[in-house]
C-alpha cells in the first residue's frame, strides 16, 4: 500500500482545483457568448429581421417624359417604418435614416427624391426634378441605416430598382377626335442610352369604349418604320407611325409595347373621341428632336363655339 505524504496530497488537490477553475472559466465564457448572441438577436435593428421591398408604382418600370417616376419601400409594422416625416433625399426617425439617390451609368444624377410616408407602413419615393433627366435607363438606390442597441455600429441595408424614363413615346396628332376621324399616331423608341432603336419590335394595343381590342404592330406592318429612323440629325417624320380610325365616342386605351435587345418596355396612354367637341387642337411637331437644331411647332385650333381663355402647350 502506497502512502502519500501530506505535501503530495496538497499538490494534487491544488492541480484539481486549478483544472476545475479553468473548466468553470471556459464554461462561463461560452455561456456569456451565448447570452450576448441571443440578446443581440433580440435587440438588433428590426430591419435585419424583416426584409423590405422596393417596387416601382408603374409595374413595367417604364415612365413617359411627362411622368414623375414613383416607387414604394414597404415592410411590416415591426420594422419601424412609422413616424417618418416627409423630406428630400433623406428622412430620419428614432435613429433610423433612409436615403435615396438616382444613378445613371453608376453616376449620381442631380435629381431630388421626395420621400413621404404612405399607409401600410411604407414610404413613397417620387422623383421631382425630371427636367434634369434625359431619356435612358436609371437606378434608384435606397439605403436604410439603423443603429444596434449595443455599441455605435450602424446596420446598413441597400435596395435598388432599375427603371427607364422617356425611352417610349406615343403622340396622337390631336388632343381629341370626332367620331369617324383617323388618328395619326407617332411613336418613338429609344435604347438605354437614349438613342434611336429602329430594330425594336413595336406593338400598340387599342381598346375602344366597348372593350374591343385591336393590335397594330411592326410584325404585321400596321406600324411603319420610317426610312429616316436611323438618321442622327434633324428629321420631321416620326421613327414609327400608324393610323387608326376612331368610331365610338368615349376614351380609347392605348398600350404601347416595345421589345428591344436589352429588354421590354410598356407605357399606357389614351385617346378621347367626342361626337361634337367644342374645339379640336391638332399639334404638328417632331416626335424626337436633335437638340442642337431648331424646330417649329404648329398648333391648329378649330373652334365650334366661342371660346375665351388661355391655351397652353407644354414642352417636355
Amino acid at each position: 500500500m502506497q502512502i502519500k505524504s501530506i505535501s503530495e496530497e496538497k499538490k494534487e488537490n491544488k492541480k484539481t482545483f486549478l483544472w476545475t477553475k479553468k473548466i468553470i472559466i471556459i464554461a462561463s465564457a461560452v455561456v456569456l457568448l451565448f447570452l450576448v448572441a441571443i440578446t443581440s438577436a433580440l435587440f438588433i435593428s428590426p430591419y435585419l429581421k424583416t426584409q423590405a421591398t422596393l417596387k416601382p408604382l408603374n409595374l413595367s418600370a417604364s415612365y413617359k417624359v411627362n411622368e414623375s417616376p414613383g416607387f414604394t419601400l414597404k415592410t411590416s409594422k415591426s420594422a419601424g417604418m412609422a413616424n417618418f416625416k416627409s423630406g428630400l433625399n433623406e428622412v430620419k426617425s428614432g435613429g433610423t435614416t433612409i436615403s435615396a439617390k438616382v444613378l445613371k451609368d453608376n453616376k449620381q444624377q442631380n435629381v431630388n427624391v421626395q420621400i413621404a410616408q404612405d399607409s401600410n407602413y411604407q414610404l413613397k419615393m417620387t422623383l421631382i426634378d425630371t427636367d434634369e433627366l434625359s431619356p435612358g435607363k436609371y437606378q434608384l438606390v435606397t439605403t436604410v441605416q439603423t443603429p444596434q442597441t449595443f455599441g455605435q455600429q450602424m446596420i446598413k441595408q441597400e435596395y435598388t430598382q432599375d427603371f427607364t424614363w422617356g425611352v417610349l413615346s406615343i403622340n396622337p396628332d390631336k388632343a381629341s377626335y370626332k367620331s369617324g376621324e383617323e388618328a395619326k399616331l407617332a411613336i418613338a423608341v429609344l435604347n438605354d442610352k437614349g438613342q434611336m432603336d429602329c430594330a425594336a419590335k413595336v406593338s400598340l394595343s387599342i381598346t375602344d369604349p366597348n372593350g374591343q381590342t385591336i393590335t397594330l404592330s411592326t410584325d404585321n406592318k400596321t406600324i411603319t418604320i420610317s426610312e429616316t429612323c436611323q438618321v442622327y440629325d434633324k428629321v420631321l417624320e416620326p421613327d414609327f407611325f400608324a393610323n387608326y380610325k376612331v368610331t365610338t365616342p368615349g376614351t380609347y386605351k392605348l398600350n404601347l409595347h416595345a421589345e428591344t435587345a436589352l429588354g421590354t418596355h410598356d407605357i399606357t396612354d389614351g385617346l378621347l373621341v367626342e361626337d361634337n367637341p367644342a374645339f379640336t387642337i391638332q399639334r404638328e411637331a417632331p416626335t424626337r428632336i436633335y437638340p442642337i437644331k431648331d424646330y417649329t411647332t404648329k398648333l391648329n385650333i378649330t373652334a365650334q363655339a366661342d371660346f375665351t381663355g388661355t391655351i397652353t402647350d407644354t414642352v417636355p
